[in-house]
């Protein structure tokens, strides 16, 4: 996924989104949500797509608040300053 982020970014950015919303359905693990926020991070780290890739953080957060850990890990990744 990282290179995809780094040639096309802003299509890169609209799966992750999508793979994101499918994986945390049936996934959990504090390594996989650890490997969320660092993807998520490495996207905020574009300038062509660093305003949305902050917002798809803001919005993960809030639409998973029930799950601890992935807002723990969007913290820690500095994505939410919250």
């Amino acid at each position: 996924m990282i290179p995809c982020l780094q040639f096309q970014p802003a299509s890169a950015l609209d799966l992750l989104e999508r793979k994101i919303e499918e994986l945390l359905v049936d996934e959990r693990g504090r390594n996989f949500l650890e490997r969320i926020a660092e993807v998520l991070k490495i996207a905020a780290e574009i300038p062509a797509i660093k305003e949305n890739a902050e917002k798809l953080a803001i919005r993960i957060y809030s639409f998973y608040s029930r799950l601890s850990a992935l807002r723990d890990e969007l913290r820690i990744a500095g994505l939410v300053k919250i």
